[in-house]
């Protein structure tokens, strides 16, 4: 299991957390809704104060023994393992706004979410595609169903299903994923649940992880603590709280079914304390999601991190340093998934844009993790030799021209990669205005796979149950 590159915490500094996450778990525990998921709490060792359930360290070890560190994704072309040492990707989900070319923010419709999934299809370092946008002409009741759907129908990548907190959907997003999940020990798709904080498992998302686990289907525990508000103001306050959320719902997880696949989430929020505001774009964002990131290593995790986040209102400098900051911290930290892509305005806004840049970024970042060489070939000991004391150049080296056909040097997809010339413009809304029509080529150059008629009665079949149930 490759170490992270980058340590915010050193190790007695994450044991000390991690014991102040057992102890919040013990002595203070984690309410619990549902009677019947109490007693499977206390069949397992644990023991009740009212509606409490207090969480023995030898129940979160067993769970923690069980972790898994490589999960294998794959549909269509699209094959990878998520796994300690190199940082996947996934859209952020359910902006409620776009923000159009020209500016102007709007609703999102089920046009602008199709648009985005099509997108996602043609940016190689996106490798899950969520929901972007939250489809206002979709109800309620159903949106969620209605996305995943959506998703199975126009990605041709394993997805991320939106973040599920409702039952009724988690039914039908199970019927789904386990009609296309049919490759052995690899999975075609994801999602999210959200315990309540501070320390709160109610009934609905008991229930719909019953569902979502039993299903067999991979889960990333969406912890969220906001600092000031509804957990600590203190950096390592808000971790350790977010991290004993997470051990708990673990565990649950691991009594529905030990074998599913569980991803820490850590979704830890700091806050604009002058108007009581969680700001996403604040670099305790990426800091403390780092830490949480280091624990989930240390047992055994996979982590799942708001990476790409930022305050900033629209595509500018702002966006630039606020989402590089918060997704490269936690990637050198150990974070195996960065969430984010796309968003703007603390996941306010969406943009099809900032899509295309955050994809850039993204290539960026992976820079990190490429596997450079230090043997003398790669290095090019020959070639200096020849240019020094024969007096070549490098230009015409045998290592230079195999070097120039890798990815040894990094090539940009997008914005200005020369040296100025008289006359090249300097305003700065070029690269946006680049990135908006980058966009509408890759989602129309980007073609339908239809299902076959076999799964295309299926997944009819399950919309309607889901429809009539649903709404």
């Amino acid at each position: 299991m490759p170490a992270p590159l980058m340590h915010l915490l050193n190790k007695t500094q994450l044991a000390e957390l991690r014991e102040l996450s057992l102890t919040i778990l013990r002595t203070i525990g984690m309410k619990i809704e549902d009677e019947a998921v109490r007693k499977e709490f206390v069949a397992h060792g644990c023991k009740i104060e009212d509606d409490r359930v207090l969480i023995p360290e030898e129940l979160v070890n067993e769970v923690c023994s069980a972790s898994q560190s490589k999960i294998h994704f794959k549909r269509g072309q699209w094959d990878f393992c998520l796994e300690h040492g190199y940082p996947r990707t996934h859209t952020t989900g359910g902006a409620p706004w776009i923000m159009d070319a020209d500016g102007t923010c709007r609703n999102a419709t089920s046009a602008d979410m199709l648009d985005s999934l099509k997108l996602s299809n043609t940016l190689p370092q996106l490798d899950l595609p969520c929901c972007l946008f939250y489809p206002s002409d979709v109800p309620s009741s159903i949106s969620q169903y209605a996305q995943t759907e959506a998703m199975f129908r126009t990605c041709k990548k394993p997805i991320y299903a939106p973040g599920i907190s409702m039952a009724g959907n988690a039914k039908y997003i199970a019927e789904l994923f386990k009609l296309f999940n049919t490759e052995k020990d690899s999975y075609v798709a994801m999602t999210g649940i959200s315990p309540e904080t501070p320390l709160h498992l109610p009934k609905e998302i008991t229930d719909t992880l019953r569902i979502i686990i039993g299903a067999g289907m991979p889960v990333s525990i969406l912890a969220a603590p906001m600092a000031g508000l509804t957990g600590p103001i203190t950096v390592t306050g808000c971790v350790t709280q977010c991290y004993a959320e997470m051990l708990a719902t673990a565990a649950y997880c691991w009594m529905v079914n030990p074998k599913t696949p569980v991803i820490m989430a850590p979704r830890t929020f700091f806050t604009n304390m002058r108007l009581g505001q969680a700001i996403l774009g604040l670099p305790e964002n990426g800091i403390s999601t780092a830490m949480c990131a280091a624990l989930a290593y240390e047992d055994g995790f996979l982590s799942d991190v708001y990476g790409m986040s930022c305050t900033a209102l629209a595509p500018d400098m702002q966006v630039g340093y606020e989402k590089l900051f918060n997704s490269i911290v936690p990637a050198l930290n150990g974070a195996a998934l960065i969430t984010g892509i796309g968003s703007l305005a603390s996941v306010m806004y969406g943009s099809l844009a900032q899509m295309v840049l955050d994809n850039e970024q993204m290539a960026m970042i992976r820079r990190c993790f490429y596997p450079f060489g230090t043997d003398e070939e790669t290095v090019g000991l020959e070639a200096i030799e020849s240019v020094v004391m024969d007096e070549s150049t490098f230009l015409i080296e045998p290592h230079t021209i195999e070097n120039l056909r890798s990815d040894e040097v990094y090539r940009s997809s997008i914005g200005y990669d020369h040296m100025p010339a008289k006359g090249d413009s300097v305003d700065a809304n070029d690269l946006v205005r680049e990135a908006h029509a980058r966009a509408r080529q890759l989602i129309e150059a980007d073609e339908a796979v239809p299902f076959s008629e076999e799964t295309e009665k299926e997944v009819a079949a399950i919309s309607a149950a889901a429809k009539k149930e649903l709404l």
